[in-house]
C-alpha cells in the first residue's frame, strides 16, 4: 500500500511544492544566520544608548566611537573608545572604566562584554 494519490502528476507536483517550500525556508534561515556567522553591528539605537551612557560619566571628555559585534542572538560585545580628562589620575580612569563597563552590562543585558579604550583626541590619526 503506497502513500500517494496513485496519480503520478499529483504525486510529482506535491514533491515539487514540498521541495520549493524547503528551499524557501533554507534561504530564510541562511539570511538570518549570515549576520551572526560573520558578525554584524548591534542595533543603532543600542549603540547610541551605550555612547550616551559612557559619555555621561564624570571624567569622560568625549566618546570617540562605539563599535559593537552581534555574535549570537542574545550576545553583543561593545568596544568604546573614549577621551578622559587629562587632570585625573590613572587610578581614577580605571575606576571610571570599571563603572562604565558595569553600568552598560547592567542596563543592557544583551551586552555581555564591554571594553573601554582610553584614547586621547590628540593621538587619533586618520587611517588609510
Amino acid at each position: 500500500m503506497g502513500t500517494g494519490t496513485a496519480n503520478p502528476f499529483w504525486d510529482g507536483l506535491a514533491s515539487v511544492v514540498i521541495g520549493l517550500i524547503l528551499g524557501v525556508l533554507a534561504m530564510i534561515l541562511l539570511w538570518e544566520a549570515k549576520g551572526l556567522l560573520i558578525g554584524e553591528s548591534a542595533d543603532p539605537a543600542l549603540v547610541r544608548a551605550i555612547e550616551r551612557t559612557a559619555a555621561a560619566h564624570p571624567g569622560v571628555v568625549k566618546v570617540h566611537e562605539v563599535l559593537t559585534l552581534h555574535i549570537a542572538p542574545e550576545m553583543v560585545t561593545a568596544m568604546i573608545s573614549a577621551d578622559f580628562d587629562d587632570t585625573i589620575s590613572a587610578r581614577a580612569v580605571e575606576k571610571i572604566v570599571a563603572k562604565i563597563e558595569a553600568e552598560v552590562g547592567a542596563m543592557f543585558p544583551i551586552v555581555t562584554r564591554v571594553f573601554v579604550q582610553p584614547r586621547d583626541s590628540r593621538d587619533l590619526t586618520v587611517r588609510a
